[in-house]
């Protein structure tokens, strides 16, 4: 059903359930608070490849905080979501995820 929702629709519920501010997502992705108001509220228009990239990094938040889980993710640590993510892009916690759900079946 996710998939026939227009993107900002899709991006506020998505930070809504991840308990992440509009503002805190802007400056993940880069740009201002205010620019990504104006996407949010709908003055202004997203393009198609914004609206790509913000739905890739709100699947990216998603995947950190199933990683993180029983842990909570605070994304009020801008600096620390940032490195997270690279090294999520990097697959660098993926693969330390597998492997310690390896370690844990030996």
């Amino acid at each position: 059903m996710a998939g026939s929702l227009d993107p900002i629709t899709q991006i506020r519920a998505g930070l809504a359930a991840l308990r992440c501010s509009g503002e805190t997502f802007a400056m993940l992705l880069g740009m201002s608070g205010s620019t990504m108001s104006a996407y949010l509220v709908e003055r202004r228009r997203l393009s198609n490849p914004d609206a790509l990239r913000f739905l890739s990094v709100l699947k990216e938040l998603n995947n950190l905080v199933i990683l993180a889980d029983p842990f909570h993710v605070d994304f009020g640590r801008v600096q620390s979501i940032q490195i997270l993510l690279r090294r999520l892009r990097a697959g660098e916690l993926v693969a330390k995820r597998q492997s310690n759900v390896g370690e844990e079946k030996l």
